[in-house]
């Protein structure tokens, strides 16, 4: 189109410098200014009949829209019908979310727009499965990284260990948020493992716990699923609310739910010598009668004095012990202990440097 406006144009000014050159001289006559003049009156005319031009593409193009639902592009021909989109979904996949349980089949009866003390459940769904979002051909087992946000600020970002080769190739997490027990689907699937941080596993053991601690008014929580940096699976929602305290006691519900199936974390490594200087550490330091002792990481974890490749000072070990209360109940706690670096390179005497929480556990499923 431009190509042929520059020849109309170009030949009009021709045509006028013809006449111009023929036509008697007159003494007011400015050749300059009656070029320019005529071409922009060439100009003005192409640039009306473009004007028309588009209006009447335009008046088309939305007569179409009104006939086809979604517009041209949805047709089925372009195999691109049009879909609805969920409430809470973002970028990558879709997190929605509900009052009730979701079908992941049937995703229905979605919100992302909560009361205090509604129950929450959550679906987070992947373009792809996970196996090819997370390029894991081959792999019996995998972790999906999941951030979880609270008005914008990031609370936690923690794995959740998909064991079966189902759950790897699926397209979908269940995500309880804010669960009824008798309707919660995660902690009870052998082959998903949340992981725990402190006594808390991730979930809705922890979510609960965070949504009791809310403050009066309307708050955004958001849940990611993220590889490399990539999101993979992104959704939000908000809850409103004067008194956030009803999910203390959905928490404590749910908490005491998984106590009865829970089990020692699984040992990383196994060191005899080890455990039992572990065991007398603990002793010294006032623990009642301890049962057993089970080391978490396979290997020491180097502590630097400013991270990169600064000097090493030291370095530090999880287990997970377990003990008999003075009550007569089970639990275990994450301890870590740590050896600094001496002047000649050799670690020093095991120390304890930290304790976590006591979790409980059923005297059973200690040895399990």
């Amino acid at each position: 189109m431009k190509v042929n406006r520059v020849i109309v144009t170009v030949c009009c000014v021709l045509c006028s410098i013809l006449i111009l050159a023929f036509s008697p001289p007159s003494p007011a006559f400015d050749l300059r200014k009656s070029l320019s003049d005529a071409v922009n009156k060439v100009e003005k005319t192409l640039k009306n009949a473009d004007e028309k031009k588009q209006d009447a593409l335009n008046t088309k193009s939305k007569a179409s829209e009104a006939a086809t639902p979604g517009g041209a592009a949805s047709s089925a021909s372009a195999g691109n019908l049009p879909q609805a989109k969920l409430p809470g979904a973002s970028s990558g996949g879709g997190g929605v979310f509900s009052k009730g349980p979701i079908d992941p089949g049937n995703p229905t009866n979605l919100t992302n727009s909560f009361k205090a003390g509604d129950n929450i459940y959550g679906l987070l769904q992947g373009k792809k499965t996970w196996r090819e979002l997370y390029k894991a051909t081959g792999k019996n087992e995998l972790g999906l990284l999941v951030f979880f946000y609270i008005d914008g600020q990031k609370k936690t970002n923690m794995y959740v260990n998909l064991r079966s080769p189902q759950s790897i190739d699926s397209k979908y997490l269940v995500l309880d948020v804010a669960p009824s027990p008798e309707m919660m689907v995660n902690y009870k699937d052998p082959g998903i493992l949340f992981t725990e941080s402190r006594g808390l596993r991730f979930g809705p053991m922890m979510f609960t716990k965070e949504l009791s601690q809310l403050s009066p008014g309307k708050h955004t929580i958001r849940f990611e699923v993220k590889n490399y940096g990539e999101d993979l699976s992104t959704g939000e929602f908000q809850i409103e609310g004067s008194d956030f305290s009803v999910y203390a006691a959905l928490h404590d519900k749910i908490r005491s739910e998984d106590t009865g199936r829970r089990t020692m974390p699984a040992p990383g490594m196994t060191n005899k010598e080890l455990e039992k200087e572990m065991t007398a550490l603990l002793k010294n330091a006032g623990w009642p009668e301890v049962v057993r002792i089970v080391i978490k990481d396979k290997d020491w974890w180097l502590d630097r004095a400013s991270g990169g490749n600064s000097p090493i000072v030291s370095r530090h070990i999880d287990a997970a012990a377990a003990a008999r209360d003075n009550d007569g109940s089970y639990y275990y706690r994450i301890v870590t202990f740590q050896q600094m670096k001496r002047i000649d390179g050799s670690f020093g005497k095991l120390e304890i440097s930290f304790t976590g929480d006591k979790v409980p556990i059923p005297k059973d499923n200690i040895l399990k």
